[in-house]
């Protein structure tokens, strides 16, 4: 089955018969998708669970990006400012005009990962399509229009699971679920910072284990596609379940989609956090 997904994901930019968009990362990649319709095609720079914090161009990367009529990225990582300033083609930071949290030094780039917020997110989305295509404004509006209904179902899903937790902190890989924390009463705890390869130190290591033990956490929650060994280790310490999480909500499977990974998230969350 992975194959097919990989597959899938390499043909995404082969056979273009309409002018082509490109878009950074996957949760920006699935609303553009949607929005644009039949009016663009719509192609995906990072295609795997590459760390989108610290992405390395490929040449092939650069020559599919010369072939766009437009590059959309959030705006918060330096390679994508770096990128934009560096290629030939119109760009757009999407995160211009958005409030986006601030944690220590970093600005969070993660507001997909709650329906509440992304919602932001797909708004700026659309403003930009319309302004690359003027003519389409109002077709866009409509696609936009299918998108938040969509999202407010989910959104009420959330909602409804999440306020009826018995456990009301979330330890993660990384600081990757403030805006899910934030909008839906949840303190939200990282076993790194804002980036999965920041390696914390053996004292801030000790401090973690000494207050999960003290708060009586009983899961942790493993990010998918990155290193599962410190989780592993602090949850024997302080006897915890391991549950995933897809925070790139880039698809594990072939029929995946923003939609259908936000629910295995929900579902991950309420078996560890002890939800009704």
């Amino acid at each position: 089955m992975h194959w097919l997904l990989i597959l899938s994901l390499f043909l995404l930019g082969y056979g273009f018969s309409k002018d082509v968009i490109t878009v950074s990362t996957y949760p920006l990649y699935y609303a553009t998708r949607w929005i644009a319709g039949d009016r663009f095609e719509v192609d995906l720079l990072i295609r795997s669970q590459a760390d989108p914090h610290h992405y390395e161009l490929r040449p092939a990367d650069m020559r599919r990006l010369t072939q766009s009529k437009a590059f959309l990225y959030l705006g918060v990582e330096a390679w994508e400012r770096k990128l934009s300033k560096s290629i030939k083609i119109p760009s757009y930071a999407l995160s211009e005009g958005l409030e986006l949290l601030r944690v220590g030094a970093y600005i969070d780039p993660h507001v997909w990962m709650s329906p509440k917020s992304y919602g932001a997110l797909v708004e700026s989305i659309t403003k930009t399509l319309a302004n690359i295509d003027p003519k389409g404004k109002n077709y866009y509006m409509a696609k936009k229009e299918e998108f938040i209904r969509s999202l407010r179902e989910l959104d009420g899903e959330y909602a409804k699971v999440l306020k009826s937790c018995r456990h009301r902190i979330i330890v993660t890989t990384h600081m990757s679920l403030n805006y899910l924390g934030r909008d839906y009463g949840l303190e939200v705890v990282g076993l790194r910072g804002m980036h999965a390869e920041e390696e914390p130190r053996p004292s801030e290591v000790r401090a973690m284990v000494e207050r999960l033990k003290k708060t009586g956490v009983k899961s942790i929650f493993h990010e998918v596609g990155h290193d599962r060994s410190m989780a592993e280790g602090i949850a024997r310490q302080v006897k915890a379940k391991i549950f995933p999480l897809n925070t790139s909500l880039f698809p594990e499977d072939p029929k995946d989609d923003y939609f259908s990974i936000m629910r295995r998230n929900l579902r991950s969350l309420s078996q560890g956090l002890d939800c009704q």
